[in-house]
């Protein structure tokens, strides 16, 4: 069993979640109160990680922090996407 829930956001500012190997399912905002005690109650150890598309909406991310923070998940992951670079931050 996965210790990590993955909630993703769309460029179309869909929602998305996984847990572990299991296949990504559609949610949304009106459902995803209740997925997030559901499976934080069935594994106390659930950390989440929100992924979100670069071009999605604030607003979308917003509602999602919101729904954290009323799901009394005060720690989450912020999964950014990495960007190509001619410069690297190793150099000196």
């Amino acid at each position: 069993e996965s210790d990590v829930l993955i909630l993703g956001i769309s460029k179309d500012n869909q929602l998305y979640w996984q847990v572990g190997k299991n296949p990504q399912q559609e949610t949304d905002m009106l459902s995803l109160e209740q997925l997030v005690l559901t499976e934080r109650r069935r594994n106390p150890r659930l950390r989440v990680a929100i992924k979100a598309d670069k071009e999605s909406e604030y607003g979308t991310m917003e509602d999602v922090m919101a729904i954290m923070q009323k799901t009394n998940t005060i720690t989450f992951s912020l999964v950014t996407e990495l960007v190509a670079s001619s410069k690297s931050a190793m150099k000196s």
